[in-house]
């Protein structure tokens, strides 16, 4: 069955090879893109129900079967020998015969054809060997071009067998297979965008199953537009919304995977270096033509493997600077050192300074114990990758056991050493403890300055030759030499430390023979004296070494205060005011600083420069404190003062007649103002004056004339406000009401008033008022209204307003 399939299919192929014809575009053989081959599978029982694909079928029984148009991850046609077109015929399709293919008269087409933005158009696919393709022809397609110039193409694929197309208009970007996948629809038709439809591009076609397992690309389709052909149609414009796009593979985290593995791997062992080797070739054998899910399995199995190696064991040439700590063999293992003794004077090591093992104390879980199995003492010491100053306190075994006795400290067993490891040379040196720490400088003085500072650590407390010696760099060329001490004892000193190039050294801790301390500078405050080569003077600065921090802080000598005086002794507040205090301390050069309390934060606060702030009303004392010395300030808090900011003039009339009086009234905003008087002045005293409550007194003879009044707040405000009155010459003689005098609860009546005057013309106007508003209300026309339900008697009067002070009355009875 398998071998009738084969034939069927092959006479198939080569009824399509010859029936093909040869495009004169550019194509590119799959030899030349090193696509990923795709492993040949044959039909087995099982797939003879089943339709054929194309990455299912191997034709290798024909001798002289010509490569049809085929993908290499679907249908492999095995007889290079004869086949029709081989490698060297990649000369025939050049750049030149891409651009031969679409002549100027086609670009014309293309310009006439602008207007109408949708025609019908040939496409052309061309597999890698320059065959035209029948397997994944387009038989049917449409174009519409953008309004950016580009086109959307809408394309049938003839065969309906290829549901996914990788796409790439960049022959290079293919190659690689960095490229965009598009889906057919049900119908079998794709939607791509195209920039142009003079330039190819570059596909490649698989199943959908093909996808899913990374075996899309086998060669590389190359689709062209035969402008020539272009058409009207009637099919509806192409929509982007058909374009079912997805994603290209990200293959960012591969690069740098396989940029991680070492160049030279023959320094590892030979089982991590070919898990390495493997990882690299699996990644690297699918490189670019997997699913993303796939590239991050390798990926993940090669970083894994980068992790995992191990180098192979080095034997390290040894040099012993101390006779006291003699290693005789040393092998470094990875993360192992592995170091043989001479001698049994150390059963225990422990890898850390000597203060670490200090704290570590008697835990001698983390003590490094010896092997002596093989007759000589054998530690292995932990170190990290590219590790190579590796501390290491030896302890001595005489001094553990007299501390095991009670004989000693544990302290006293601890002996500094160190280990140097320079893997290229493959070398070991050992010695005495000597280690340099930097110190993080803090300059706290005035016109001095350490621009960097370090502590050198030579041994430990036990040896003989212990030192910690301290390394200056100034920040100026201003002193010459130091000396740890006063400026007195610095100046009569014999020997002092010279500052060379800004640099010094000093040894501020060390041991006698016999490891007794005779010098100990560090974790506390020590005069250092420096002498000035400007002044020829000693000045004297407090250091403080902190070997435990690696810190050097540098502070003045301490000056005490003899005096604290302040800018203010007594000052009066508003709640929520502030100023600041002034604090003058005596000598000036003190090294005292100003301290700020309050004795009553809640009436009045205090900041640590000085800014006071009253809270509420009430009385606080300020103090100021320097050293033993103080001052002090009463602070008297008070609410603020409300001062007006308005105020405004009434009067029941403005035309009053002559010799008559008007009470103005004034008020002033806001309400809760602390002082609402005002002061009444007048413009013209010889028309009207004005008492202090308001009360304007007119002229008998200022009949006609005007007079502008001013009442101003008094509280300093700056507040005023004025009204003009007017002196009538007449004036009201008399007033007589008219009008209803019985009234209905709830009804309303309207009065008149008539109103006589004399000496000539005089305001007339009245105001309206009622005896009980409880009975009736009288608007200030007249209008009278019984409040219902209400029976009685009231009395309704007119009054003028032109200060003659006539007024008239009516009772109304409400029944």
């Amino acid at each position: 069955m398998k071998q009738r399939r084969k034939a069927i299919l092959a006479l198939l192929l080569s009824a399509s090879v010859a029936a093909s014809p040869i495009v004169s575009a550019t194509s590119v053989f799959a030899e030349d893109l090193d696509f990923a081959t795709v492993e040949e599978t044959e039909v087995t029982s099982e797939d003879a129900g089943s339709d054929f694909s194309d990455d299912s079928i191997s034709i290798e029984d024909s001798d002289d079967v010509t490569e049809a148009d085929t993908a290499d991850d679907s249908i492999l046609i095995d007889n290079s020998d004869s086949a029709e077109y081989s490698e060297s015929d990649t000369d025939v399709f050049s750049a030149g015969d891409e651009v031969d293919a679409f002549t100027a008269a086609d670009e014309v087409s293309v310009q006439a054809d602008e207007e109408a933005k949708t025609h019908s158009i040939k496409v052309t696919v061309v597999n890698s060997k320059g065959v035209v393709s029948g397997m994944y022809a387009m038989d049917n397609a449409i174009i519409t071009k953008q309004d950016d110039g580009t086109y959307l193409v809408k394309m049938h694929q003839a065969s309906e067998n290829r549901e996914y197309m990788a796409l790439t208009n960049d022959i290079t970007a293919a190659t690689q297979h960095r490229v965009d996948w598009y889906v057919a629809d049900s119908n079998w038709y794709y939607t791509i965008p195209v920039a142009n439809l003079t330039d190819p591009v570059y596909a490649s076609f698989s199943y959908t199953k093909n996808v899913n397992k990374g075996a899309a690309w086998s060669n590389v389709q190359t689709i062209t537009f035969d402008t020539s052909s272009m058409a009207d149609t009637t099919e509806p414009a192409v929509d982007a919304s058909g374009m079912n796009k997805q994603a290209a593979l990200n293959y960012t985290a591969a690069d740098a995977a396989l940029a991680s593995v070492p160049e030279d791997l023959s320094i590892y062992t030979d089982e991590t270096a070919k898990a390495v080797t493997d990882a690299a070739n699996a990644l690297k054998g699918k490189y670019k033509a997997i699913q993303q899910s796939d590239v991050d399995t390798l990926v993940t199995a090669l970083t894994d493997a980068v992790k995992a190696l191990r180098k192979k064991a080095v034997s390290l040439t040894v040099t012993n600077k101390t006779g006291m700590f003699n290693v005789t063999d040393a092998v470094l293992d990875n993360d192992k050192l592995i170091v043989t003794l001479h001698g049994t004077g150390y059963h225990y090591l422990y890898k850390g300074t000597y203060e670490e093992a200090v704290t570590n104390g008697d835990n001698r879980d983390k003590w490094i114990a010896g092997d002596n199995s093989s007759g000589k003492w054998q530690f292995t010491i932990p170190v990290a990758e590219g590790e190579t100053f590796v501390p290491i306190v030896a302890i001595s075994h005489s001094y553990l056991t007299k501390y095991e006795q009670g004989k000693n400290s544990l302290e006293r067993a601890f002996y500094p050493r160190q280990a140097v490891i320079d893997q290229n040379a493959a070398t070991l040196v050992t010695g005495d403890y000597d280690h340099t720490k930097n110190l993080t400088v803090t300059n706290n003085v005035k016109m001095f300055k350490v621009d960097t500072a370090s502590l050198e650590t030579i041994g430990g407390p036990n040896s003989n030759n212990y030192k910690e010696i301290l390394h200056l760099t100034m920040g100026s060329t201003s002193f010459d030499k130091v000396f740890i001490g006063s400026a007195v004892d610095a100046a009569a000193a014999e020997t002092t430390t010279d500052i060379t190039d800004q640099k010094a050294d000093l040894t501020v801790k060390a041991n006698a023979m016999g490891g007794t301390t005779t010098v100990d500078y560090l974790d506390k405050d020590v005069v250092f004296s420096f002498h000035s080569v400007k002044n020829n003077t000693w000045y004297e600065r407090v250091f403080n070494i902190s070997k435990t921090n690696g810190t050097l802080t540098i502070t003045p000598v301490a000056v005490p205060a003899t005096a604290v005086a302040l800018d203010s002794t007594s000052q009066k507040l508003e709640t929520g005011k502030s100023f600041t205090l002034m604090a003058t301390v005596t000598p000036t050069d003190t090294t005292d600083k100003v301290v700020w309390s309050s004795d009553n934060g809640a009436v009045a606060k205090v900041s640590s420069t000085g800014v006071v702030t009253a809270v509420k009303p009430g009385t606080a004392v300020i103090t100021a404190t320097a050293g033993s010395v103080k001052a002090t300030c009463t602070i008297t808090v008070a609410n603020p003062v409300v001062k007006v900011t308005g105020i405004k003039i009434t009067a029941s009339s403005r035309s009053i007649a002559a010799g008559k009086k008007v009470q103005l009234k004034a008020t002033a905003a806001p309400s809760n103002a602390d002082n609402k008087a005002v002061t009444w002045t007048s413009s013209n005293k010889k028309v009207a004056t004005v008492n202090s409550k308001g009360v304007v007194t007119f002229n008998k003879k200022a009949g006609g004339k005007k007079v502008t009044i001013t009442a101003a707040a008094k509280d300093g405000s700056k507040k005023y406000a004025k009204i003009t009155l007017r002196c009538m010459k007449g004036s009201v003689k008399s007033i007589k009401l008219s009008g209803k005098t019985t009234l209905k609860p709830g009804k309303t009546t309207k009065l008149k008033a008539k109103v006589t005057t004399v000496n000539g013309k005089a305001n007339k106007s009245v105001v309206w008022s009622s005896s009980n508003t409880k009975l009736a209300t009288v608007d200030k026309n007249g209008k009278v209204k019984a409040v219902k339900g209400k029976k009685g008697t009231v009395k309704i009067t007119a009054r003028a307003v032109d200060g003659s002070r006539k007024k008239a009355t009516i009772k109304i009875r409400i029944k």
